[in-house]
């Protein structure tokens, strides 16, 4: 394989980096595009939504780890946040609580945690509001998630008209990446049993039911997303291509690592657990990858491919990422042979400097 050079103001391939952020070398490219069961479709970049499974942090701000640390360094696409009322939460009233145990923050709090995470502008986010447990709350508490939720910032919600659009035209999910494209960043889902099984819509969260045969009442046509305990399936059946996503979410038994297990292989979209901590939960191989995916030659422990926890091998990295995954290397020798068997950005880590050089013997 041709020697390619990844460093400030250098090019190759007939590629030019600028500031050593960016390169996609020819060969990489047309290797990446050899593979057409990893191509994107017409229009669209990337594979749609709900061909993927993705890593999910259940009762996210109970968790040791911090939010933002579960979003960069243990993979997690999405965190749920179980929503409570507390006076002392101002202004919304909003306490994100479980009556379990764990951490205790008002709203403005949790978002600002999730905020502080640095790859967060690198793809979308899930979050997840629970509202199922009994609360006296007012009867304006639809605006108050709603003003809530927006100091994420309005422009960089994927709103829930947005997709109705979208289906409507293509007759499926977009990708994350044509999601992220248009400057979107996160996912809001609201679970909201206060009204009944299944909370009115509006023009923001998309609305999650218990069960498909709740989500397919002709009363619930504005629900999206199907929440399961233990990934149950009879109630109802994960399927790629319709306009349903499927959250699994763990209850107390049976042992985490087979509640993982009937997530993944069932075809969960979004897999929750609360062993973000754990290989498995991070290097399975089904479900999405970090992104970005970071290598760098001289990691030593949990090679995970994350920000703090970059893999070692280079061509384990390739192996492990998803369809359109960026790859972030820290500059070294990744010696040949490697193959690029999927589409995928490579770029240099730019918290390092040096010179990145691919395929030397």
């Amino acid at each position: 394989m041709k020697e390619h050079h990844l460093a400030d103001e250098v090019c190759c391939g007939g590629h030019r980096l600028f500031h050593g952020l960016l390169v996609v070398a020819s060969a990489l490219l047309a290797l990446a595009l050899a593979s057409p069961s990893s191509l994107a479709q017409p229009g669209v970049s990337g594979l749609p939504l709900d061909n993927f499974q993705f890593k999910a942090s259940h009762n996210a701000f109970e968790k040791d780890e911090l939010m933002d640390d579960q979003l960069d360094n243990y993979n997690c696409w999405g965190l749920e946040l179980d929503l409570t009322v507390d006076t002392k939460c101002v202004p919304y009233g909003i306490h994100v609580y479980h009556p379990a145990g764990g951490r205790d923050l008002c709203l403005d709090e949790a978002i600002q945690e999730i905020l502080r995470s640095e790859d967060l502008e690198e793809r979308v986010t899930f979050i997840w509001l629970d509202v199922t447990n009994p609360e006296p709350w007012p009867a304006n508490r639809r605006e108050l998630f709603r003003s809530g939720m927006l100091a994420l910032g309005v422009d960089r919600i994927y709103p829930k008209k947005d997709f109705e659009a979208y289906f409507a035209l293509h007759q499926r999910w977009p990708s994350w990446q044509h999601i992220h494209k248009r400057g979107k960043r996160f996912i809001l889902v609201l679970e909201d049993t206060q009204d009944g099984p299944v909370a009115p819509d509006d023009d923001l969260f998309f609305i999650a039911a218990p069960s498909l045969q709740e989500a397919t009442d002709p009363a619930n046509a504005h629900v999206t997303f199907v929440n399961v305990k233990n990934a149950a399936l009879d109630r109802g059946i994960p399927a790629p291509d319709d306009r349903w996503l499927y959250r699994a979410w763990p209850d107390t038994l049976p042992a985490d690592p087979v509640k993982w297990e009937d997530g993944v292989s069932r075809r969960f979209n979004l897999v929750g657990t609360d062993d973000i901590d754990q290989d498995y939960t991070i290097l399975d191989s089904r479900t999405h990858s970090p992104q970005p995916l970071y290598v760098n030659r001289a990691a030593t422990t949990r090679l995970w491919g994350t920000r703090a926890y970059p893999m070692r091998d280079l061509a384990t990295a390739i192996q492990r990422a998803s369809p359109g995954i960026t790859l972030r290397l820290r500059p070294d020798n990744y010696p040949s042979p490697l193959t690029f068997a999927k589409p995928m950005v490579v770029q240099k880590d730019p918290r390092h400097l040096g010179i990145v050089v691919l395929g030397r013997p």
